[in-house]
């Protein structure tokens, strides 16, 4: 079921009003609420099965550059104008913004659930896990052990901002992950595929869970007779998923406003400047449909873009 956001436009108005109060140039307020399950099937049977919710808001006032920042998981008027009248009495200011009236912003969904996990019964999902454990065993007698899971979290946001802005967005990510375990001739492999998506169930009830565990299968059974790869300096090709963790850690952080901005980047005076071979170009897109780097607004509310890093 769509999610209705614990703080209304008025009492999101009023927090933005009392967190200015102390002369800050901006202030936001973050809401979150996510709810994750996870199943775990080992060994042929469920070894265990997690459920639990994370309730909470965040404000934040900025004083130029400078932030100050505060939390709670009491939704209430008075839990949450206590954080807020603590944020705004941290710094005394020189701001003089009066905060816009916040109006709700209706938005195009571009990540569609069709099917909510919370409308799934449990046994659904245990008897998938079950199938996937069958599939990979019957591949071959070397797989000794079959470890299958499936994760899925639902993270609703609401922010609401100075400038008038109350949007909230819905972020429903799911997870199916097998590992293959191989044994033989003193050798010990695993083979992995973990598949996920921004999405309901739908994505899960998609899969083909048969193929995914005979491939995990396979890659542990291969892996067994496998050579030692040849040492050295070689070229490498990145696979697509991780090469995307690569990226971020090695170039990302430098790219972030909160390098940039305080000048504390190697990159913050690199615009229009060569940074990288000639063959890289970098794209951070966050709308392609139901991709799990994907959003409808990133956490300051603003609706994502497909934007070149480098080029």
């Amino acid at each position: 079921m769509r999610w209705q956001a614990p703080v209304d436009t008025r009492l999101a108005s009023e927090c933005i009003g009392v967190a200015l109060s102390g002369g800050a140039d901006f202030a936001d307020l973050f809401v979150e609420d996510r709810t994750e399950c996870s199943v775990t099937y080992l060994d042929g049977k469920v070894k265990d099965a997690v459920s639990g919710q994370s309730l909470g808001a965040g404000i934040r006032v900025l004083h130029g550059q400078r932030a100050i920042y505060g939390y709670t998981s009491d939704l209430s008027r008075d839990g949450l104008l206590e954080v807020v009248r603590a944020v705004a009495s941290a710094e005394k200011g020189s701001g003089t913004i009066v905060a816009r009236e916040p109006e709700e912003t209706r938005r195009q969904l571009h990540h569609p659930v069709r099917t909510y996990p919370s409308d799934v019964p449990m046994q659904r999902r245990v008897d998938m896990l079950a199938l996937a454990d069958r599939s990979a065993r019957s591949y071959s007698e070397a797989i000794s052990q079959v470890e299958v899971s499936m994760a899925e979290t639902m993270q609703n946001v609401l922010i609401a901002n100075s400038e008038g802005l109350y949007v909230t967005d819905e972020r429903p990510y799911s997870r199916f992950f097998i590992k293959a375990i191989a044994t033989g001739g003193g050798e010990r492999q695993e083979g992995h595929r973990s598949p996920g998506r921004l999405a309901g169930f739908e994505f899960v009830d998609g899969l083909d869970i048969e193929e995914l565990a005979r491939e995990a299968a396979e890659a542990a059974v291969l892996m067994l007779s496998a050579d030692y790869c040849k040492a050295g300096r070689m070229p490498v090709v990145i696979d697509k998923g991780f090469g995307g963790v690569i990226f971020h850690e090695a170039c990302g952080h430098l790219l972030e406003t909160t390098s940039v901005a305080p000048r504390v980047s190697i990159l913050s005076d690199k615009v229009g400047q060569q940074i990288a071979h000639q063959a890289v170009t970098a794209i951070d897109d966050g709308t392609i449909e139901n991709e799990w780097g994907s959003l409808g607004v990133d956490d300051e509310g603003m609706p994502v873009t497909r934007t070149t890093l480098i080029e």
